[in-house]
């Protein structure tokens, strides 16, 4: 699933300074990384936004650095208290992504080996509090393909347990397909000193800890989640992108899935879902060219039910009635149910 932000007005990036950029949360999605679906969820931009903007601002009260600046809203940079309305725009303070050079299938990293500040890893953190099947950790299970070699991570991974402590992995971003790397190579593809490779881990740690006590106090559980992060002007390090949102996370309300993974469901069981995957066991590098189908628009009452899953989590997180005509997620939990029944 893709959140579909887009960052605009991008600055001169500087290599001592931040530049300024500001991101629009899209109502639009991606499923199967197909690339935009025939429908829009409405206010899912900035339900995103707002949830995105409250973790962000939660972190920074416990003392993390972000690279958020506030919510955008008429022509005005506001904190989450300020705001008049729904918006679905933040302003951000801009990280450098540098640039990988490829020769064959190998990928040179070293242009982060002199880098010192304002640039993202080029990697994600990938934090796991539950084991589920819907998660593409099987697979890997299965193969024996899961790296636990520096992780921190001392027990056993069973399918569908809750874990006593969180797991964290790390995927490659910016290589073609993506990768999971140990924590070793991590540390020498971004430039990483032992002690910051330490640092990191437990700042992942801190972030997971406070989006699940928050989701947690609204009765949803989050399943896993994944982090951008990276380095400040003064090598700190900071959270990057999006925080607390529901396509930054795996959650279940009452054990079903809620946001845009009740849309993977639908398609996954439609003629276009069925040729999408076995496109992509085919012919993994351009099954889309190889498709003859196209996705079909979601039903109405999906899409609504969707809508008011990001709204109610916005509401409920928040504590503030953002969307007036949202009911509450308990309300939401018996017309999840109802789809699966289907």
């Amino acid at each position: 699933m893709k959140s579909n932000a887009k960052v605009k007005g991008l600055p001169l990036r500087l290599t001592n300074s931040y530049g300024r950029a500001r991101q629009y949360f899209s109502n639009k999605y991606s499923i199967f990384n197909w690339g935009d679906m025939p429908d829009q969820i409405p206010n899912k931009g900035a339900a995103t936004a707002i949830l995105s903007a409250f973790f962000f601002e939660r972190l920074r009260q416990k003392g993390l650095r972000t690279h958020y600046l506030g919510l955008f809203e008429n022509k005005m940079v506001r904190n989450l208290k300020q705001l008049g309305a729904p918006t679905n725009a933040i302003e951000i303070g801009l990280f450098r992504s540098l640039p990988l050079k490829v020769t064959d299938v190998v990928h040179d990293y070293s242009s982060y080996q002199d880098v010192k500040s304002i640039y993202r890893f080029p990697f994600k953190i990938i934090y796991r509090n539950h084991l589920s099947k819907r998660s593409n950790i099987l697979k890997r299970l299965v193969k024996e393909e899961v790296i636990l070699e520096g992780s921190g991570f001392d027990g056993a991974l069973k399918l569908e347990n809750k874990l006593e402590t969180p797991f964290l992995e790390i995927a490659t971003t910016l290589e073609s397909d993506q990768r999971y790397i140990d924590w070793k190579e991590a540390s020498k593809i971004a430039g990483l000193q032992k002690e910051e490779l330490s640092r990191l881990r437990a700042f992942a740690l801190f972030v997971n800890d406070v989006i699940v006590k928050a989701f947690f106090r609204i009765g949803v559980v989050v399943e896993d989640g994944k982090l951008e992060i990276g380095f400040d002007q003064d090598r700190r390090l900071t959270l990057l992108n999006a925080a607390g949102t529901l396509e930054e996370n795996r959650l279940t309300l009452e054990e079903f899935p809620i946001g845009l993974e009740l849309a993977e469901i639908f398609y996954s069981k439609t003629q276009w879902g069925k040729e999408v995957v076995a496109q992509m066991k085919r012919n993994p590098h351009n099954w889309r060219q190889k498709c003859r189908l196209k996705p079909l628009s979601l039903p109405i009452d999906l899409v609504n039910l969707i809508s008011n899953l990001y709204c109610a989590c916005a509401n409920e997180i928040t504590k503030q009635k953002w969307f007036t005509n949202t009911p509450p997620l308990g309300y939401l939990s018996d017309q999840i149910k109802d789809i699966f029944k289907r």
